[in-house]
This record gives C-alpha cells, structure tokens and sequence, in this order.
C-alpha cells in the first residue's frame, strides 16, 4: 500500500481530512472539555511526548491494543483511549487490523449516525453548531484505516508513522484465532501476516486487555509471558525500532465479587506490568460502543466519573511512551 493509497483510503468520502472540516464544527468543545475535566497538564503532556517521538525518532507514537481471547474489553477499551485523546484535540490514527472490524465499524457508524442527526437538526431548523457541539463528545476526530492481517507488516506500519500526518497511531490488533504469530516468534520478524509480532515491533506501547474471570487471567498470562521475552529479545539482538513497553489493562471489572478477588489474586502472584486504574464494568461504557445509537461517555455525571479512569489510563500510556523513547 504506497502513500497515495493510504491518503485516499483514510479522506475517502471526505471533501478534506476528517480533522479539518471538524475542526470548524463545535470549536468551543476542546476548550470546555479540558476545563471541565481539568485535563489541561495531561493535554500538554501528550503534545511534548508526541513531538519528542517525532524529533527524535521522526516518527508518529504509535500504542496496540492486543489480546488472546474475545470478550476482554480490547476494542472497547481501545475505543475509549482513543476518543479521549482525541477529545483534547489530537488527530489519531486507527489501523483496525481484526477481522471482525469491530473498531472502524463502530467508527464509521456512528459518524453515520451523526451525520444524519445533524441533517435532521438542520431541516427542522436547529442551530447546527449546537447540535455538533454536543455530537463531537459522542465521536471526535478519528480517522480509521482497515487494514488486511495478511498484509500487514512493519514496513507499511513505519511508513505511515514517518509521514507524521497524527499525533497518535492506535492498532486494534486481529485475535489469535485468525492469527498464530503470537507465539512470538523472532525469526518471523518483518514477515507479513504476523500482527502480533508486527505490533509488539513497532509499536511504543503493547496493551493487553483482560477480564477478571480464571480463563481470562490464565490467557492474559499466556499471552504475556511470551510477549515480554520477545520484547526483551528484541532490545538484547539490538533490533528495537524504540524500546516497546508493554502494560496489562484489566477490564470489566466488577465492584466486589470472586472475579475482583482473583484479579488481585493474579496481581499478588504474577509480576506483570498493570495499569493502576482498573476499568469497571458499566453500561455506559458498552454504550459507548453502539452502533445504533448516539450516547456519549463525557457530557453526564455518571459518565464524568468513568472517564477519570480513563485520564488516569491515559497519563500512564504516555508515560510509557516516553520511556519508550528514552530507553
């Protein structure tokens, strides 16, 4: 896929890129969105790591969604981070690498849908500006891109990161039941098909979602002790394109029960890297990933306090980001 194709693939069905012409619509939401949620350290600290990748590694940072088993939270997840960061203003970038599509469908759907209710408003003679003010908390700025696992590789990867048209790559990662390449493989480095190794290559940071349940730990771990020797593998052979971190995001998580216990069971025995926010299991979150209907995850009380685990997720990733530069 060379560099034209990709440009007409992410503006396809747009007059400009989707940043520009939603630049003008809603211009006050940035601005109270970061007062609101008094954002304003982390907003700056996303833009001084972004330009430090850039000046120093001349490439866009770039962090992965991956995991073993469906049903961990990994698109939902990535959806969230995602649109939060976008939310303060930054362009990102969606490879969506899963078969399923399940990221750039939700994407594209609910732009749809937005699309729609903002044609209505105007016919009925609403004032449009209010309506994209409060539709842009429910879908800001994203632009996705679909791309095929087997074809799929570093070099398509590294050469859109080096054309620095984002502040931030996110790859939501195909399941391994479609791909076997999490075994991790080293000497598979570089070949297309791979996602896995594709991803834990190239990006600054790997995420590895995972439920609470025994199954779901028990994947989780399968799948990240062999990502963490790989990555190790890589920095010791002098391959590293930057030094990927790697960190595990529990999801769906209950506010007492059995699952909680084995979730601080299995951070009490394995020595993994965690995210210090855990995500909580909620409908508005789910909602937050409908492709039927418009709900937004920052404009309500309840929602204000499940997105402060997502600030908190976020400052995190970009502390890794950074580590990843500097290490």
């Amino acid at each position: 896929m060379d560099s034209l194709e990709l440009d007409a693939n992410i503006a396809a069905g747009y007059e400009t890129s989707v940043y520009d012409l939603k630049m003008h619509m809603g211009e006050t939401f940035i601005p109270n969105f970061i007062k609101e949620f008094g954002v304003e350290e982390l907003k700056n600290k996303i833009a001084s790591v972004s330009k430090k990748s850039i000046e120093e590694h001349g490439r866009t940072p770039i962090i992965s969604f991956c995991s073993e088993k469906g049903g961990s939270g990994k698109t939902t997840s990535c959806l969230c981070v995602r649109r939060l960061i976008a939310n303060l203003g930054f362009r990102v970038l969606l490879l969506d690498v899963d078969p399923t599509k399940g990221s750039s469908a939700v994407v594209q759907a609910r732009r749809v849908l937005i699309n729609a209710e903002i044609e209505n408003a105007d016919q009925q003679g609403v004032d449009v500006q209010n309506v994209l003010d409060f539709k842009r908390a429910s879908e800001p700025v994203i632009d996705c891109l679909e791309v095929s696992p087997s074809v799929f590789n570093a070099t398509l990867v590294q050469g859109i990161a080096e054309k620095q048209q984002f502040d931030l790559i996110v790859i939501d990662t195909a399941g391994l039941k479609i791909d076997a390449s999490a075994n991790f493989d080293i000497r598979q480095l570089g070949v297309s098909g791979k996602p896995h190794i594709t991803t834990a290559y190239t990006s600054n940071l790997v995420i590895v979602p995972t439920g609470t349940s025994n199954l779901d730990l028990n994947k989780m771990i399968a799948y990240a002790q062999p990502l963490m020797v790989f990555l190790g593998s890589l920095k010791y052979m002098g391959k590293s394109i930057v030094s990927t971190q790697y960190r595990i995001l529990a999801n769906r998580v209950e506010k007492s029960g059995s699952g909680l216990k084995e979730l601080e069971d299995a951070k009490d025995e394995v020595q993994f890297r965690w995210f210090d926010n855990s995500v909580r299991r909620s409908e508005k979150i789910a909602a937050n990933t409908s492709t039927k209907q418009i709900t937004t995850l920052y404009t309500t009380k309840v929602a204000k306090q499940l997105s402060e685990a997502f600030i908190e997720i976020v400052g995190q990733i970009y502390d890794d980001i950074e580590l990843s530069l500097e290490s």
